[in-house]
């Protein structure tokens, strides 16, 4: 399980490149958001725990813990290992978790296994949602995944700039050689003068 204190986190930490609330799991009205705040958290450039917790609403001035009901818990332990096996490349591993704060039930999802990035949508799954694409978590907004985040993942910088190897031409023959000799071609028989002489 993992050893945090959630009471406290709840209460007073705030959202950041590691850590989301969501007041809802939005497995069946919106589970494509739930997809999308994984992977950006997968891809967010940040060490340490990378923390989705469910139940609890930090859009307002006051924090509210709403829990999550038992149906959304059970479709949400149901959904994540489908993702993670189907949905995602390359692999990754969800740790669901739950805690109860104020008496209420709130689920903790963790990601795991992170150091592979770019993760990546693996399959189509609607027209704003197909394969290749990918978000990333920068502080406390979730975006798409640009040029800029794909090469510092990749370690580029940019086009090299390393000296590319001398390239060698040769001409075949007995042996392979970097020399060639042709014929001179007649003065009468330069093209110029026979299309001079079709005129």
């Amino acid at each position: 399980r993992i050893m945090l204190d959630f009471e406290d986190l709840s209460r007073h930490e705030n959202a950041h490149s590691g850590l989301a609330f969501r007041a809802q799991a939005s497995t069946k009205r919106d589970p494509e958001q739930l997809l999308q705040d994984l992977i950006g958290r997968a891809n967010a450039s940040f060490t340490g725990p990378r923390l989705l917790v469910i139940g609890v609403d930090v859009e307002t001035d006051k924090r509210r813990i709403h829990g999550i009901a038992q149906d959304e818990l059970a479709s949400l332990q149901n959904l994540l290992p489908r993702i993670a096996a189907r949905l995602i490349e390359p692999a990754l591993t969800f740790g669901p978790d739950t805690v109860s704060l104020q008496g209420k039930l709130v689920a903790i999802i963790s990601v795991q296994g992170s150091n592979d990035p770019p993760y990546l949508l693996s399959r189509d799954l609607s027209e704003s949602m197909h394969a290749g694409r990918g978000w990333i978590r920068r502080g406390n907004e979730l975006g798409p995944l640009l040029r800029d985040d794909l090469q510092r993942m990749l370690g580029h910088s940019g086009p090299s700039t390393d000296r590319v190897a001398d390239l060698e031409i040769g001409f075949p023959g007995k042996i392979l050689t970097d020399e060639i000799s042709l014929p001179a071609l007649s003065l009468d028989a330069m093209p110029s003068r026979i299309a001079a002489e079709r005129l």
